[in-house]
């Protein structure tokens, strides 16, 4: 269960934006939702310069009507090369989010 919502730098809720547009999809200070996750990792051997690769799912399940619905789906990986003396850390990540 989790609340989603914009708060200023006092901890008062915001709920339109610059432009007068609501933040929250029911207009009130926080949107309900009920969240299913499921996530993956492959860490590679541990080696400085070893592969990462981390994958996640999440999805909001509108238990009620008002309730948000999305899905997200999160990748990133990492690869670690050593140049000498130092290392080069590549990563990527993407993270599209589709829903009301």
């Amino acid at each position: 269960m989790q609340h989603a919502g914009a708060r200023d730098e006092k901890g008062n809720p915001i709920i339109k934006d610059f432009y007068g547009c609501p933040l929250t999809t029911s207009g009130k200070p926080y949107d309900d939702m009920l969240v299913a996750k499921f996530e993956s990792v492959y860490p590679g051997s541990g080696d400085q310069g070893s592969f990462m690769f981390a994958f996640n799912m999440e999805q909001g399940l509108p238990v009620i009507p008002e309730w948000l619905f999305f899905n997200r789906v999160n990748a990133r990986a990492r690869k670690g090369v050593a140049i000498g003396p130092t290392r080069l850390l590549l990563m990527k990540r993407d993270d599209p989010l589709i829903g009301v």
